[in-house]
């Protein structure tokens, strides 16, 4: 759920082009520290807990350069928040990153219902080259793991999974 909290974050900052910088000041390297960024990953090494996969995805379409567009689907409708402020959110938030050579597109998605996207519609004129994704686990164990990182075949629509963040780059 840290993984859906920090990308959702990033993106609304993106949103305002007065914000240059985010920091994530609740990332932290200590392996032993409940705020971990890097566990052991079984093999003798220490992988990224999502939070930090995610956010090296974000940083490396964000940085160096380029362009930011907002995405969201079509029709989609808010959905209100129940805080203290009448806040709402949009279910499936993302944004494409444009720069000379390569283009990149961040998708997160909020909620539990599944949707497909065609990516070879949104830049013809690229050859799509990655699709990845990060799922939410198994809520029933509580062991702090390494991302799984699942690839898909860059051929065709590929399906957004329910709370889950899809990274899709084109050459």
């Amino acid at each position: 759920m840290e993984m859906l909290l920090a990308m959702r974050m990033a993106l609304v900052h993106l949103r305002h082009p007065s914000v240059t910088a985010s920091l994530f000041f609740m990332c932290d390297f200590r392996p032993r520290n409940p705020f971990s960024m890097f566990v052991p990953d079984g093999e003798g090494g220490y992988g990224p807990v999502p939070t930090a996969a995610a956010v090296r995805w974000l940083n490396e379409a964000a940085n160096g350069g380029g362009s930011f567009q907002r995405m969201v689907r079509m029709g989609a409708r808010p959905v209100a928040g129940e805080g203290v402020k009448p806040q709402s959110y949009l279910a499936v938030e993302g944004g494409l990153f444009r720069s000379k050579g390569r283009a990149t597109l961040i998708l997160e998605n909020g909620s539990a219902d599944v949707f497909s996207l065609d990516p070879a519609t949104l830049m013809p004129e690229r050859r799509l080259s990655t699709i990845e994704f990060i799922s939410m686990p198994d809520l029933d164990k509580t062991d702090k793991l390494p991302a799984r990182i699942e690839r898909q075949d860059p051929v065709g629509s590929l399906t957004i999974a329910p709370f889950s963040v899809t990274r899709v780059c084109w050459e």
